[in-house]
C-alpha cells in the first residue's frame, strides 16, 4: 500500500495552505484600500464639479 500523505507533505500542505490564506487577504485588503480611495477621489470631483 502506498502512503499519499506522510507528516512532511501535511506539514508542507499546511504551510501552503496558510501562505493562500495570508496571500488572499493581503489582495483583498489592498483592493478594498484602492476601492476606497477611488471613492474618495471621485467624490472630492464631483463635489469640486458642484462648487463651480
Amino acid at each position: 500500500m502506498r502512503v499519499f500523505f506522510d507528516e512532511t507533505n501535511l506539514t508542507t500542505s499546511t504551510s501552503y495552505s496558510l501562505l493562500l490564506v495570508e496571500l488572499k487577504f493581503t489582495i483583498r485588503k489592498a483592493r478594498y484600500r484602492a476601492v476606497r480611495q477611488f471613492n474618495r477621489t471621485l467624490i472630492e470631483l464631483y463635489w469640486g464639479l458642484g462648487g463651480k
